[in-house]
């Protein structure tokens, strides 16, 4: 392989043809492609995303199962409100993704996990200790916000980890099973816990997210475009010559970050495939959130 091609970035998740050039002088340091790890480290990595994106798809329909109990708790009268807390969380689910999937292609798809997964943490636990119905519904569309990261980015996440097809799309299956049994999940752990109490159903899934959190911290970071960027930064600490931050600095502009980044959902509406299946999951999925709204009322009392 010539010298020029060596140096440059291999294909990543995400990245445009002018990803930027290695610098020449830390080529002995460059990382690895996460496509080359270990297959226990790429399962590690897969099951970890895996278990982020159930707990998180578990807590979207959570509070379907205590309708009644949350309506005795705040005093709510109205039928049209019995719906917001589903509701406002998936509006911060729509949301989400525009930004989360701006970070984990600027500064990676670790950071991006943390810190969505913390906001779903912190504001978790603020439902479980909610003191008003208004104040519920602003934790809700904030844990809905955090929530929405692995569906933005989990995609992206396997397409480092598995260059050929074939793995990738097992592993991509298992994302959509996971996005399917969560929200089943979800009810049925509200409908026990509401025996005891309201607050319950939350104080469950915040003790799911602390299960998951000793894997998120060891989660390897597998956009290698945002390793390199850190191997670059650790040289300039130790003084490296001038021109490595000059070219690298020059590549990653936050200007070239913005447009490739935010323009993209808006430019993949041109392709017919991908508005065609996104028309096909508003469907089933308004459909699906539908009967979670709907069974609490015509099952009452039987």
């Amino acid at each position: 392989m010539p010298e020029e091609e060596s140096r440059a970035v291999p294909p990543a998740s995400g990245v445009a043809d002018n990803s930027p050039v290695y610098p020449p002088s830390l080529d002995d340091q460059q990382p690895a492609s996460a496509g080359d790890w270990s297959v226990q480290r790429k399962r590690f990595a897969v099951l970890t995303g895996l278990l982020l994106n159930f707990n998180t798809t578990l807590s979207s329909s959570l509070p379907s199962g205590a309708i009644d109990s949350l309506n005795a708790a705040f005093h709510v009268t109205d039928n049209h409100q019995t719906s917001l807390p589903v509701a406002v969380f998936l509006i911060g689910y729509i949301f989400g993704p525009l930004v989360f999937g701006f970070v984990s292609e600027s500064y990676g798809r670790r950071k991006c996990f943390i810190s969505s997964f913390a906001l779903y943490t912190i504001f978790t636990m603020a439902c479980a200790l909610a003191p008003t119905w208004p104040a519920l519904l602003v934790f809700r569309f904030l844990v809905g916000l955090g929530a929405s990261a692995p569906q933005a980015v989990l995609g992206g996440m396997f397409s480092d980890l598995y260059p050929d097809l074939r793995p990738r799309g097992t592993a991509v299956m298992f994302l959509g099973l996971t996005s399917n049994i969560g929200p089943l999940i979800g009810p049925i752990i509200a409908g026990f816990s509401t025996v005891k109490d309201w607050r319950w159903m939350f104080w469950i899934s915040l003790i799911m997210a602390g299960a998951n959190w000793p894997l998120l911290l060891f989660l390897p970071e597998t956009f290698l475009p945002a390793r390199q960027h850190a191997v670059v930064e650790s040289s300039l600490e130790k003084n490296e010559p001038d021109t490595i931050l000059a070219k690298v600095k020059l590549e990653f502009v936050m200007q070239d970050w913005v447009k490739r980044v935010l323009t993209r959902p808006i430019r993949m509406f041109a392709e017919p495939m991908v508005l065609l299946t996104d028309l096909f999951l508003l469907y089933q999925y308004s459909v699906l959130f539908l009967y979670f709204e709907a069974y609490p009322i015509i099952f009452k009392g039987m």
